[in-house]
């Protein structure tokens, strides 16, 4: 919702002297997104946060003058809750751990991995499935949030995507978050976002569809040598696609449905086999 109101052309001309503050939660915002909202809005008060049905919604939040570079690179630290915190958790409802997505192992302070939660306000279970209850509820009360992250030594809370949208190149595990963070800075870039696809010689290798800023151009050669600087080459898109605004698929909230994405990378790749053009 954020990047389409900084497209419109009319807030250029539009009187927002009693607009002060922005919150953006559960969706990732790159960094020159917060900036552009700094700047062409004009707010003095920004936070994001985060949260999961499972743990009825916001449970992660920043704090009001935290810096542009915490609030644009986490989703802020576990809300307090007064009086309705868990007697466990002093003044907070719940508590995260970062667990291993494979083995369910908790994993020492600082590694990426699965985040889950426990809590007085996270579910006991999903409704007549005992089987997704057992594979995501461990022995202490943590269920998986299916989020990717870190937690930092002060609590701050970094999302990494999600595990499913994980992919594989050669062995190596590529989180999509960090090479769309890369591509997002470029100046031409309004949305991008990747996917891991089949790929014969690798496994998987990414796949990314970009959206341009209305005007501007960019090439594919260019997407490359930006991510060539900065992460590592086997994590470099091999697959590239420049789309418009109405290409995404959206949920009815406005996010981006990557199984989609998936599947629109799939036929597109199958299309090129059959007629040898990309």
């Amino acid at each position: 919702m954020l990047v389409a109101l900084l497209n419109r052309p009319e807030i250029k001309n539009t009187k927002l002297n009693h607009l002060y503050a922005l919150l953006c939660c559960a969706a990732p915002s790159p960094v020159p997104l917060w900036k552009r909202a700094v700047e062409e809005l004009e707010v003095t008060e920004i936070g994001t946060g985060c949260g999961g049905t499972e743990a009825s919604s916001t449970t992660m939040l920043t704090e009001i003058g935290d810096p542009l570079e915490i609030i644009s690179t986490t989703v802020g630290k576990v809300k307090t809750a007064g009086v309705a915190g868990d007697p466990d958790f002093g003044d907070k409802s719940v508590t995260y751990k970062v667990i291993d997505p494979d083995s369910g192992e908790t994993l020492p302070s600082g590694s990426v991995g699965e985040l889950a939660v426990r809590g007085n306000v996270v579910t006991k279970g999903y409704y007549k499935k005992p089987e997704e209850t057992a594979f995501a509820i461990d022995e202490e009360g943590y269920i998986r949030s299916g989020d990717l992250g870190t937690i930092d030594e002060n609590g701050y809370i970094r999302l990494l995507g999600r595990s499913k949208d994980l992919y594989k190149v050669s062995g190596e595990t590529v989180a999509p978050k960090e090479v769309e963070d890369v591509i997002s800075m470029h100046p031409a870039v309004n949305q991008v976002y990747i996917v891991g696809v089949p790929d014969k010689l690798t496994t998987e290798t990414g796949a990314a569809f970009i959206e341009l800023k209305e005007g501007e151009s960019c090439s594919k050669q260019e997407i490359r040598n930006l991510c060539r600087e900065r992460v590592a080459r086997f994590k470099i898109p091999r697959h590239i696609w420049f789309v418009e605004a109405s290409e995404w698929p959206l949920t009815g909230t406005g996010k981006i449905q990557k199984f989609k994405l998936q599947a629109i990378a799939e036929e597109r790749l199958k299309k090129v086999k059959q007629t040898g053009t990309k």
